[in-house]
């Protein structure tokens, strides 16, 4: 029998792998029980963009410098209105060729939103946030879904503002 996962102390994990020992008919138990204590933090590798009480945060891991002045230009030039906030970390997290093109596209969506947070992490993006009117809501599914094609995986939480309650 293979026995995989994590267990909260080394406690666990033997008492799993005896457990499993003792039933009828197993002739060998292959632990590959990870004690959870012993797992590294996994760093944050999404890239986010957070929009609230008119401050843009962008934050996270950048490929590289380049990348890094020109997210903080198109957010500038982008959002004059608004204070932005740069937390962004040049990393050596291997992305795509057209990171930077999902990058952008899901920070210019960021306009149709009162509030949200939108990431990009790997080929996983989400969106979430508040938007005025359904009609947006679908705006931006539509624009995100036609650009990143098969090759991004888009996940969406977007609430209308004021939408009223059904009696």
């Amino acid at each position: 029998i293979n026995l995989t996962g994590t267990a909260p102390d080394e406690a666990a994990r033997t008492l799993a792998e005896q457990i499993a020992g003792e039933i009828p008919g197993v002739a060998r138990v292959d632990s590959q029980i990870v004690v959870k204590s012993s797992l590294a933090e996994k760093p944050d590798t999404a890239t986010r963009f957070t929009f609230q009480n008119g401050t843009l945060v962008l934050k996270g891991p950048v490929p590289n410098e380049t990348v890094k002045a020109a997210l903080i230009e198109k957010a500038t030039s982008m959002y004059r209105s608004l204070s932005i906030e740069d937390q962004l970390q040049v990393s050596s997290n291997e992305v795509s060729d057209d990171w930077q093109d999902m990058a952008f596209m899901i920070l210019t969506q960021l306009g149709e939103f009162s509030k949200g947070d939108m990431s990009i992490d790997g080929n996983k993006i989400h969106i979430t946030g508040v938007v005025d009117s359904t009609a947006s809501s679908e705006y931006v599914q539509k624009s995100v879904n036609d650009i990143i094609g098969d090759k991004y995986a888009a996940s969406y939480a977007i609430e209308i503002e004021n939408l009223p309650v059904p009696e």
